[in-house]
């Protein structure tokens, strides 16, 4: 099965690091980038250009974005009930207090986002090594999804 990733990210140099850490994945995916919070929910609507756009089953989303910040797909994927499997890690520069705790629950995560290469290696690296440990995203929960 393969994992449909969901990257809200504006800065194309960060989406690039993206797109070049999980080339080291062993765990088959498709990475659909989008870069505002409103091509997110268009693509998670199905809408505007994104009529077959699959379900995510991992949204990573960046917060600083431009008009509507990641809070507002962060916040439209936990109001879905079709989309109540997907994990939502947000990757932000940002750790201000307030931002973190607005995330949580919603977010099975919050990461400082690397802005160098060798790190944003070793955090995708532990990123696959959790999903493929846990017992959350076995093949047939994917399947079922």
């Amino acid at each position: 099965m393969t994992l449909e990733i969901l990257l809200v990210e504006d800065s194309d140099a960060q989406a690039q690091l993206v797109r070049q850490a999980l080339k080291l994945w062993k765990t088959p995916y498709n990475l659909h980038v989008t870069g505002s919070a409103e091509d997110a929910l268009d693509f998670l609507n199905h809408s505007d250009g994104y009529a077959n756009s699959p379900r995510p089953h991992l949204a990573l989303i960046d917060l600083n974005l431009p008009k509507q910040p990641g809070f507002a797909v962060l916040e439209a994927i936990r109001q879905r009930p079709d989309l109540s499997g997907a994990v939502v890690i947000i990757l932000s520069t940002s750790i201000a207090e307030c931002d973190v705790n607005r995330a949580f629950p919603m977010a099975a995560a919050y990461l400082q986002k690397p802005l160098e290469w060798p790190e944003m290696m070793r955090l995708f690296e532990a990123l696959e090594s959790f999903w493929r440990m846990d017992v959350r995203f076995t093949s047939k929960r994917l399947a079922a999804s």
